[in-house]
């Protein structure tokens, strides 16, 4: 489901950038799991595609108790998904470093795979890597923050666990956070 892949005849693809999908094209041909000691948590997320990296934003949100009208905001530009806390009335905190989602709030988030600075139309940018793999702003929240808040919620843990049976081999592991090093 990347538009890149899907527009155009020939397209190259570097492990640098598209280690996942390499994953993907080894199972494709070999149909076996790749067994890994431990991966990292870019890495893990970039075994889901761009609509699933995004879906899993979008559960995040809403297994916290959020309100996400839908996954994809469509219409807005730099804007992926909105998240807004009408279920409480404290403030909802997410994450680490965390964001605080106050009563009738509107948080919206701008969703990348690779990205070295906070989008301004957005509240918040997620990118699973960021240049040295360092959180760079509060404003861009990379995947190790998507992972410590993944792990907090069951749910989520399910569904990406799920999502990646296919490509990861967990025989002895029970989830994904056991390959994880953070």
């Amino acid at each position: 489901t990347n538009q890149y892949f899907n527009r155009g005849t020939c397209r190259e693809i570097k492990e640098s950038d598209y280690w996942g999908v390499i994953q993907a094209i080894k199972y494709l041909i070999t149909q076996e799991k790749t067994t890994y000691s431990s991966i990292t948590s870019e890495q893990a997320l970039r075994l889901l595609s761009p609509h699933q990296f995004e879906t899993l934003m979008f559960l995040i949100f809403i297994n916290e108790g959020l309100f996400s009208p839908a996954w994809r905001a469509g219409s807005l530009p730099d804007v992926d998904i909105v998240a807004i806390n009408y279920s409480r009335s404290k403030p909802i905190e997410l994450g680490n470093p965390p964001i605080k989602f106050n009563k009738g709030e509107e948080i919206k988030f701008q969703i990348k795979r690779k990205e070295s600075q906070h989008i301004k139309n957005a509240d918040y940018t997620v990118a699973l890597t960021t240049p040295n793999c360092k959180q760079v702003n509060k404003h861009v929240l990379i995947s190790e923050w998507i992972m410590n808040v993944v792990k907090e919620q069951p749910k989520t843990v399910e569904w990406l666990n799920h999502s990646l049976k296919c490509f990861l081999d967990y025989a002895v592991e029970s989830s994904v956070f056991e390959m994880v090093k953070q």
